[in-house]
């Protein structure tokens, strides 16, 4: 039987119209009864009542003081579909404490705890978490790969080299790992800094490795991106060209294979086939991509093909007007053709920009 006070909050919720409020205290009502977590949770799960904060709070507060073993994870479940992540390490351990239970694997418990911190961003709590689990199951080479990942987005970079490093040398046959190795020495604190020396010839290595066991395009593509920071861009060439044909729809290759020609001391026919071939696509077609346009610019450039190379720069500047750099390089390049004409009215454009640029000291008198 529903207690007085419970019946009459449910009716005047519904007399008012709101529903909302009805529907928290017929969740309310649930609790109140014997069985009211488990009847609750089976209506949640039917879509028959709403989840809110309130009861997805009454759920967990149930789950951790005792449900049957398959209902606690049921609201485990539950909680992690809605992001609960405090609530759910509260269930889990008590899960993980419950003596009741002998079929309990407390490994996985801990292995769950640790995932859980990591979708909460405890990345220490969750790293000491993995370590315990991997020191009672120093075989599972899957978790000690989700460790190293962890390791590495929480900043400890040398630490994950050193895991995938380890799994690299233990399973010499995947290229899986060796690709993870990779991705962690090139890892850099912010997208715009290239990495350390060390670093770009581990991955170098580990590449190489890799297209040794599996040779995929997108491996060869990362390793001639490598050795073209590397500055080795004859190298990155050679490997290139054995992925063609290329097309400009490609970008990423595109890029790579462009500034491989741009800077190489030393180009071969092929080469040099393979990047014109590209840019002729280029200067036909209506793309978005202004870096891949600049960077067949200048491979055009270093190739002494001056018509394609300004019109390349053009379609750059048409898709990315403000690039004032690149103007200037634009405005300079003419300038060397002797095309004043056109160069001065570059230059015109770029003194005009400097002109109408509000200083801060103008900004300030303006207010």
């Amino acid at each position: 039987m529903l207690k007085p006070h419970t019946k009459i909050r449910v009716h005047l919720a519904t007399k008012t119209g709101l529903i909302s409020v009805a529907l928290m205290a017929a969740s309310v009502v649930l609790f109140h009864n014997v069985y009211g977590p488990v009847i609750f949770l089976r209506a949640v799960q039917a879509g028959e009542l709403p989840v809110t904060d309130e009861s997805l709070d009454r759920l967990g507060d149930a789950a951790a003081r005792g449900m049957n073993l398959k209902d606690r994870y049921e609201v485990v479940n539950l909680l992690e579909d809605h992001q609960k992540h405090e609530q759910v390490e509260v269930v889990l351990q008590s899960i993980g404490e419950d003596s009741d239970h002998d079929t309990i694997d407390k490994d996985r418990i801990v292995l769950h705890l640790a995932r859980n911190a990591v979708k909460a961003g405890w990345y220490e709590k969750a790293i000491n978490r993995y370590r315990s689990y991997l020191k009672a199951n120093p075989g599972d080479d899957d978790v000690r790969g989700e460790m190293a990942g962890v390791l590495l987005i929480s900043g400890e970079k040398e630490e994950a080299i050193v895991e995938y490093q380890a799994l690299a040398d233990a399973h010499p046959d995947a290229a899986r790992w060796l690709l993870l190795l990779a991705d962690a020495a090139l890892t850099t604190e912010t997208t715009d800094t290239q990495p350390e020396m060390v670093h770009l010839e581990m991955a170098a290595e580990a590449l190489r490795r890799a297209i040794g066991i599996e040779d995929t395009r997108l491996t060869r593509v990362r390793l001639a991106e490598v050795q073209g920071w590397m500055g080795q861009h004859e190298k990155a060439l050679s490997g290139l060209l054995g992925i063609t044909p290329i097309h400009v729809n490609e970008s990423r290759v595109c890029r790579v294979l462009a500034q491989s020609v741009a800077q190489s001391e030393v180009l071969t026919a092929e080469s040099v086939d393979a990047v014109v071939a590209i840019a002729a696509e280029a200067l036909q077609g209506s793309g978005t991509n202004s870096g891949l346009y600049e960077d067949l610019a200048r491979a055009m450039r270093r190739l002494k093909k001056d018509n394609d190379a300004v019109a390349l720069f053009e379609k750059s500047l048409a898709i990315d007007p403000a690039d004032r750099r690149l103007k200037l390089e634009l405005a300079n390049y003419l300038q060397d053709l002797k095309r004043y004409d056109e160069a001065e009215l570059h230059y015109a454009e770029l003194l005009s920009q400097v002109e109408h640029k509000p200083t801060e000291e103008n900004k300030g008198a303006s207010k």
